[in-house]
């Protein structure tokens, strides 16, 4: 009777073991993926103007300096001027420029270009005033 006993429990351990092994592969297996949905692509809305944009050279301003004639303060910062064709937008962090006429119909605006060329000069310090006449040594 004993032996009846433990081929019932062995038999009893094998099919919790083989049951609980089906229901993790099981929960393993993928579900079949959809494809996703892709949208047409969107027409310019009738009536919305794009512009040309670029970033203008920026430097920091030292406490003592002043920005130049070509450069308008921004905070702590000076701004070059935007170039003919293109205005100032206002508010804009980092400052940018936009040209005053819009793209052509059907034309989107490509990535807002950063300006190329040498950054600004800051103003030139004053020179010192030259010494007085009458100190240091006499001619002979």
């Amino acid at each position: 009777m004993k032996t009846h006993w433990k081929r019932l429990l062995v038999t009893l351990a094998a099919a919790i073991w083989v049951s609980a092994q089906a229901g993790i592969a099981l929960g393993q297996q993928t579900q079949p993926r959809k494809p996703p949905v892709r949208e047409p692509p969107r027409a310019q809305p009738a009536g919305q103007n794009y512009y040309d944009m670029y970033e203008p050279n920026l430097r920091q301003r030292l406490r003592r300096e002043t920005c130049g004639r070509d450069e308008l303060p921004n905070g702590a910062n000076c701004v070059r001027m935007c170039k003919k064709g293109y205005i100032q937008i206002t508010g804009s962090n980092p400052p940018r420029c936009r040209s005053i006429a819009p793209l052509p119909a059907g034309q989107l605006p490509g990535s807002v270009r950063k300006e190329t060329g040498t950054p600004p000069q800051p103003p030139r310090m004053p020179a010192p005033p030259p010494a007085p006449p009458g100190k240091g040594p006499r001619p002979v």
